[in-house]
């Protein structure tokens, strides 16, 4: 529809002094919709906004404008969207938005926003979007945001939000989207009761202890779990195998503990699984192995422990396999050769390892970056000469950290390579060449 605005505000943005001239605005009375988006406008939002009685639908994003939302804006009765995502606004969000009983969509993220957010905002029972993320806003979630039973997307990642997480949001069955990472929250997870559409949680980078409640498995239809950088103890649930949708599961950098429990490999679409930094205990499944689509496994800096698993055959998609900082055992598995598409590392440093490199490592032609530091391997690392000859047209760099007891054949085949070797605190045969 028309924007009804008077031809003194420019549709580009770049004559801002009108825009922030009062007596040059002149939007028609009757405007439901007003949508100066992505247009470099500047300067602050005029007042004169709140005399549209009929104004539904206000998008300013991504512009350049500064200041407070004003006042007015919020007494706006038929308001539903207010977009102003992507400016520099600042100001605390005012009790009068918890009165627009027909807001639907409330976009504020990346701007300066700061206070607390309105503790009765839950009352409002037509929200169906509250994104707020990216900002400085402070003290605790509100209750009851979820009492419409109409919320699909809550995000509130990136401030400086203090408090457990209302137990609420675990039984709003309308959420589909759920953000709260890099805050300072604190108290267990909620249960999550039912939460069949909820499809995105990231809850990363908070303070949240206590355990992984085995009703997370209820939430069926989730795709995304980043639970990492918290303070869980507990093992990880075997209901986390109920999760038949999931493609990336995060928990590392918390304190886990237990085994893996092999129902995870009735994730069978996980893309990346990433467990590292825990007490992560027992052998490694075999069920893996039914985890084909995995493009990054990192299980790194655990108790993992007896041998590698030789499943590597099913694994034709992995990029990036990280077994460092664990204790396994025995030798490496040869089916390690086959993955010939990893690149971004391999990681096995810091276990018991034993025995030889196996031949079909040297054909990882794609790989950056080898660690086998720190294990007791023996044998040559002519084993390795094929890893540099993989040509890309450009100087690729091949960061190789070797282990004790092992002679340095590797010979001149780095015509595209720099080659880093990293040799902690021991001493080997110097039969190496290379060029660069």
């Amino acid at each position: 529809m028309e924007l009804g605005v008077a031809p003194v505000i420019p549709s580009d943005g770049r004559n801002d002094k009108n825009w922030r001239n009062p007596d040059n605005f002149n939007p028609r009375r009757n405007t439901d919709e007003f949508k100066l988006k992505s247009n470099l406008l500047e300067g602050e939002i005029p007042s004169e906004l709140g005399s549209l009685s009929n104004l539904e639908d206000l998008e300013l994003y991504t512009n350049r404008l500064t200041g407070e939302i004003p006042i007015s804006i919020w007494k706006i009765p038929a308001l539903k969207y207010l977009l102003v995502y992507q400016n520099n606004l600042l100001g605390e969000l005012p009790f009068e938005m918890t009165e627009l009983h027909h807001l639907e969509n409330v976009s504020l993220f990346s701007n300066h926003f700061s206070g607390a957010i309105p503790y009765s905002l839950g009352i409002n029972s037509s929200l169906v979007q509250l994104e707020l993320t990216n900002n400085s806003f402070s003290g605790e979630i509100p209750p009851n945001l979820c009492f419409g039973k109409r919320l699909r997307v809550l995000n509130m990642g990136v401030n400086l939000l203090q408090g457990s997480i209302p137990s609420d949001v675990g039984s709003c069955s309308s959420l589909k989207r759920l953000i709260l990472k890099h805050n300072h929250l604190t108290g267990p997870l909620p249960d999550f009761v039912q939460n069949s559409n909820l499809s995105f949680m990231d809850i990363s980078g908070n303070n949240i202890n206590g355990t992984i409640p085995s009703s997370l498995g209820n939430c069926s239809n989730l795709e995304t779990i980043n639970l990492s950088m918290n303070n869980l103890t507990g093992p990880i649930p075997q209901q986390i195998g109920n999760l038949v949708n999931l493609k990336l599961l995060n928990l590392s950098h918390n304190n886990l503990l237990g085994p893996l429990p092999p129902e995870i490999s009735n994730c069978y679409k996980l893309l990346k699984l990433d467990l590292g930094f825990n007490s992560i205990n027992g052998p490694i499944p075999l069920t893996i192995r039914n985890l084909t689509r995995l493009s990054n496994l990192i299980l790194r800096e655990n108790l993992f422990s007896e041998g590698i698993p030789d499943f590597f055959s099913a694994f034709s998609s992995l990029l990036e396999l990280q077994l460092g900082g664990n204790i396994l055992g025995g030798e490496i598995p040869p089916s390690i050769g086959l993955l010939q598409d990893l690149d971004i590392a391999l990681n096995l440093s810091g276990n018991g390892l034993t025995g030889e490199i196996p031949s079909g490592m040297g054909t990882l032609r794609k790989l950056i970056r080898l660690d086998i530091s720190w294990n007791n391997l023996t044998g040559n690392l002519s084993e390795l000469g094929a890893l540099d000859t993989y040509d890309t047209g450009c100087t690729r760099i091949i960061s190789v950290s070797i282990a004790s007891g092992m002679s340095m054949g590797l010979y001149d085949a780095v015509a595209h390579t720099h080659l880093y070797l990293y040799m902690p605190l021991q001493s080997y045969n110097d039969d190496i060449v290379s060029s660069t």
